[in-house]
Order: C-alpha cells, then sequence, then structure tokens
C-alpha cells in the first residue's frame, strides 16, 4: 500500500500540473477570453479536469494490466520497476511535449493542435512563426515553466524506485486490490459515470467556442478532427 500511494500522490501531482498546463494557455492568451464570465473559466477548469483524468486514465490502463505479471514472476520486481518508470516518465515527457507544441499552434489560432493540422504545411508554419507572435522572453519562459514541469514530475516518478511494492501480499488481497485499481481506472479512462464516455459534447459549456477548446487537452484533442467536431 506504500506503493500505491506514493504512486497516487504523483498521479495527483500530474493532474494539478495538467490544470496548470491548462492555465497557461488561459494567462498568456487572456485577451481571447475577454467577455467570459468568471463562473464560466472555473467551470472549464472543472471540466478540465475530467478530461485530463480521461488521459491519465488511459495511461495507466497498461500498468494495471500487467500488474497481475508482478505477483506471478516476483524475482522480477526490480525489471517491473524500472519498466514502469521509464514508461511513466515517457508518457509525461510525450504529454508536456505535445502541450508545448499545442501552446504554440493556440497563439495562432486559438484552437487545440491536431494531427490533422501538423499534416497541413500551413498549419507546420505556426511552430516557426511562434517567437514572433509571442515575443522571444515570453517564449523562453513559457518553454522553462514547461521543462520544469517535466523534471520536477519526472523526479518523482524516478523515486518511486525507492518505494517498491511489498510481495508479501496473498493472493486474495491482491486480487481484491486489483480488481478495485482496475475500476478506477477504467472510470478515469470513460471520464464519466453516465451512459455514454467523455466527448467533445461534454466541454460545450457555454456559447463561446475558445472555452471549449481551454476545456479539453493536448492529448485528447490530437486524434480529433476540428472541423467534425472533434470526433
Amino acid at each position: 500500500m506504500g506503493f500505491l500511494s506514493n504512486l497516487a500522490r504523483v498521479l495527483g501531482l500530474a493532474l494539478v500540473f495538467m490544470s496548470l498546463l491548462r492555465f497557461l494557455f488561459y494567462w498568456n492568451f487572456s485577451e481571447r477570453f475577454s467577455g467570459i464570465s468568471g463562473g464560466d473559466l472555473l467551470q472549464s477548469f472543472a471540466v478540465g479536469i475530467r478530461f485530463d483524468l480521461l488521459v491519465l486514465g488511459f495511461l495507466l490502463i497498461p500498468v494495471v494490466g500487467l500488474a497481475p505479471f508482478v505477483l506471478w514472476t516476483p524475482r522480477h520486481l526490480d525489471r517491473w520497476m524500472r519498466t514502469l518508470v521509464v514508461y511513466l516518465c515517457s508518457m509525461w515527457v510525450l504529454i508536456v511535449g505535445l502541450s508545448f507544441a499545442d501552446f504554440l499552434y493556440f497563439s495562432a489560432h486559438g484552437q487545440r493542435l491536431s494531427l490533422m493540422a501538423v499534416s497541413d504545411p500551413l498549419g507546420r508554419e505556426v511552430f516557426w512563426s511562434a517567437s514572433e507572435r509571442l515575443g522571444t522572453g515570453t517564449l523562453l519562459m513559457n518553454a522553462g515553466i514547461f521543462f520544469l514541469l517535466v523534471f520536477i514530475l519526472n523526479s518523482r516518478f524516478l523515486a518511486l524506485l525507492k518505494s517498491p511494492p511489498s510481495m508479501n501480499l496473498g493472493a486474495r488481497s491482491f486480487w481484491k486490490r486489483w480488481v478495485v485499481c482496475l475500476f478506477l481506472t477504467a472510470l478515469a479512462a470513460r471520464g464519466t459515470v453516465t451512459a455514454h464516455h467523455l466527448e467533445w459534447q461534454d466541454a460545450k459549456i457555454s456559447e463561446a467556442r475558445i472555452l471549449w477548446e481551454l476545456t479539453i487537452n493536448s492529448p485528447w484533442a490530437w486524434d480529433k478532427n476540428p472541423e467534425r467536431g472533434r470526433w
């Protein structure tokens, strides 16, 4: 349980950092949000946490899915732990790196970055002109913040190697905890307890489309088509 508690704390910090990334979008481009009430902004951040949980839920699916193999091969625990930490660190670098590219794209279009935009030469052009739009100082300051978020959380993931899970659990205790973790992971990956999973419609919390774009996050928007309602 000590390992699970430490992992939960790090993932909670990841959730806070993802909200901070959303705040950077709002703070740097606040002029795009003029006329939007504070209540709508708070609701955007609240619903955004659900989208962030969805991303973290999907990230944890292979971790939870492979957990039983650790019970069956306890002598390889160190190898499992190193693989887990490398996976979590890599996924966090990918999330923040994609968010930074999204940040540059958002500065030009007020829209989240998608694979379709990267496939378009005009879409890729916005990356090269980012310093002109944002200013070198602003660009470097935000790049530093993004890098700091990567460094802090990855150092916390690496610290998990110091608290490996106990292998003294009985099979019944292990499976009970595994089922609970599987349920919570599946719930997070759905993003909701309703019949339908979290989708683009859930981000439409007001009439302002820019607020819809703020509500979602970069990993979720990546494979969605903005011209077709992001489905």
